[in-house]
């Protein structure tokens, strides 16, 4: 078993605060006032470490007596404190989820998880003393998982909430807790996997894989994204695919290969040879596709180049910075503009649907961007690359704020940026009215008394309570009513009320809906026949009309809303937010030649018909 390196930095009394992420030959130039104790186990070599100024010390991180040792050791030097503890010793097991040995896993967490939290335990106080921070050294794979590294993955996301949770313990001892999520490191680690040869057994479910799996340990991908994002659609029962690239034989290859593996009997596959920096050549790929399968339903742009020439940004490439943009940013752009041309042709997809009777509207297409976490962060050597994926981004952003009127979703790829974020919490859950954080709403409904004075009925908080949108919401029916001008006779509306609980709206009828959305949930695109007055009472909202329009709604802001398209979004983050709608039932109609028609999308499911 190999570990990595774990640093342990102490400061110099009078220096300025510094912290690395890695012992390098610059180390010394960047801390020049720190001591930077470092350790390794017995058979690592230690010259690179003593020649940058490192003290290097023997120390297997599993092993309580050899982390008591090197406390003292580094106790007595540093005068008891320690003003930067990285964690970053860490191994790979690689295997399928289900093919995993249990003893490997054992032993992986006995380093990545267990030994850092025996560094902690024994170190704390020192740094607890020089008022520092202590990082453990993450990783991606704990926040967006890969195949075959469950396990590691796991590692990973247990030291991630490990972090968290010493964070909040230690701020009161003036202590900083940070998790570096890392993404593609220059590293050792997986010489493990590589020098031990490790198959997949000769029993696996995934043997047929065997030499993808192989391909992966050794980090030689045998294909591209594109190709097996094609070949996952053929699996998954797509009718028909086609397989576009600039080399003919590979297109062709691909194309067969899916056949092998489609589960729908009707499929068909195509190949075409196309260069996405030429025009013509996207036109005509469409064109084929057309003549063959007469729509797009997907659309995944993946055309890319690599790098030839890294260097830093005084010293780069003109001419390979304008080969990335042709191909990464116009290809992409030009496979978007005629696909999306086509889609806007098509008729919407329209599925069965248990919840709606007419089906489910799936759009007229996806449109997929292939980006890269370089989409948001930036690699040293690579500025071609980096500035031609952040444009693609940005024109996955703009198209996709326009292509919603036509009913065509447009993505990039990965969401990377939102997903490692700890700004940036999963909606919900709401389990109960109000959403945890906001006050109990009274409903005082006034009526009259023996002698025909206005008196006020017992307060309570609505007839009807509904959780919606998988437990991120919840509609609490503040009052409905049939007809129009309303019968008070009798208390007949209170009973009506009370005893029926309305669809989204009632046809010449009138309900008041308080709805409470989790931290940052977005509903659905959809339409109601219906006039709707929404007003914000707690939190921010923001409305997007399918036009790509949008305004922000602070507490006391109205919305008049005509039967358009539309989406609501709780601004905030961490907090939950409340608005109150009332729904009044509207005329049939048409806009511009157009008749509007209901469709409520994947809120179908969220009201029942009244």
């Amino acid at each position: 078993m190999t570990t990595r390196l774990a640093y342990n930095i102490q400061r110099d009394q009078g220096t300025e605060f510094s912290s690395i992420s890695c012992v390098s030959p610059a180390l010394p130039h960047i801390f020049p006032r720190f001591k930077v104790f470092s350790t390794l186990l017995p058979f690592e070599d230690t010259q690179h470490l003593e020649e940058i100024g490192a003290r290097a010390l023997i120390c297997d991180i599993t092993k309580e007596e050899d982390v008591i040792g090197i406390r003292k050791a580094i106790e007595d030097e540093a005068e008891g404190r320690l003003f930067v503890l990285i964690n970053n010793a860490g191994i790979c097991y690689t295997m399928t989820a289900a093919d995993t040995d249990v003893r490997e896993v054992e032993k992986m967490f006995a380093v990545n998880v267990f030994g850092h939290m025996r560094i902690v335990h024994h170190f704390h106080r020192m740094v607890v003393q020089a008022k520092g921070v202590i990082v453990n050294i993450g990783s991606i794979g704990g926040i967006v998982p890969y195949v075959y590294g469950s396990s590691y993955n796991a590692s990973k996301a247990a030291l991630h909430h490990y972090g968290d949770t010493l964070r909040v313990e230690m701020k009161p001892f003036g202590v900083r807790v940070v998790n570096v999520i890392s993404g593609e490191v220059s590293t050792n680690i997986l010489k493990t996997d590589q020098r031990s040869q490790r198959e997949l057994p000769h029993d696996s479910l995934y043997r047929p894989l065997a030499e993808e799996f192989k391909a992966h340990i050794n980090r030689t991908p045998r294909s591209g994204i594109g190709r097996d994002c094609a070949i996952a659609y053929a699996i998954e029962g797509a009718k028909g695919v086609a397989f576009a690239d600039i080399n003919a034989e590979v297109a062709l290859a691909a194309a067969e290969e899916s056949k092998t593996v489609a589960t729908n009997p009707d499929y068909q596959a195509i190949s075409i040879q196309v260069d996405v920096s030429d025009e013509a050549s996207v036109e005509q790929m469409v064109k084929a596709t057309i003549a063959k399968f007469g729509r797009i339903d997907y659309n995944v742009n993946s055309a890319g180049v690599g790098v030839e020439n890294p260097r830093i940004v005084s010293e780069a490439s003109v001419p390979e910075f304008q080969r990335f943009f042709d191909v990464n940013v116009k290809g992409t752009l030009q496979c978007l503009k005629a696909v999306s041309s086509q889609m806007r042709t098509q008729a919407p997809r329209i599925l069965p649907s248990r919840s709606n009777p007419d089906g489910r509207n799936c759009g007229r297409g996806s449109i997929i961007n292939l980006g890269s976490s370089n989409s948001y962060i930036a690699t040293r050597h690579i500025v071609q690359y980096t500035a031609s994926k952040h444009a693609v981004l940005g024109m996955t952003r703009n198209a996709g704020k326009r292509f919603i009127k036509w009913f065509v979703r447009h993505r990039g790829t990965p969401r990377l940026h939102e997903m490692a974020s700890s700004n940036t919490p999963e909606p919900g859950p709401i389990s109960e009215f109000p959403a945890p954080g906001l006050r109990h709403s009274q409903r005082l409904i006034t009526s009259y008394n023996k002698e025909g004075k206005g008196v006020f009925l017992p307060a309570d908080d609505g007839d009807h309570h509904k959780i919606m949108v998988g437990g991120h919401a919840v509609a609490n029916i503040i009052y409905s009513t049939l007809g129009n001008p309303v019968d008070l006779k009798d208390e007949k509306d209170i009973k009506y009320a009370r005893e029926n609980e309305p669809g989204l709206h009632i046809q010449n009828g009138t309900v008041v809906r308080l709805i409470d959305f989790a931290p940052g949930l977005e509903s659905p695109m959809h339409r109601a026949m219906s006039l709707d007055y929404g007003v914000v009472i707690e939190g921010e909202f923001e409305i997007t009309l399918d036009s790509g329009e949008s305004r922000i709604m602070r507490p006391g802001d109205i919305s008049v809303q005509r039967a358009t398209f539309h989406k609501w979004r709780n601004c905030s983050k961490d907090k939950p937010g409340r608005m109150l709608f009332i729904l009044l039932d509207a005329q049939p109609f048409s806009a511009n030649g157009v008749e509007v028609k209901e469709d409520l999308g994947d809120l179908a499911s969220e009201y029942k018909k009244h």
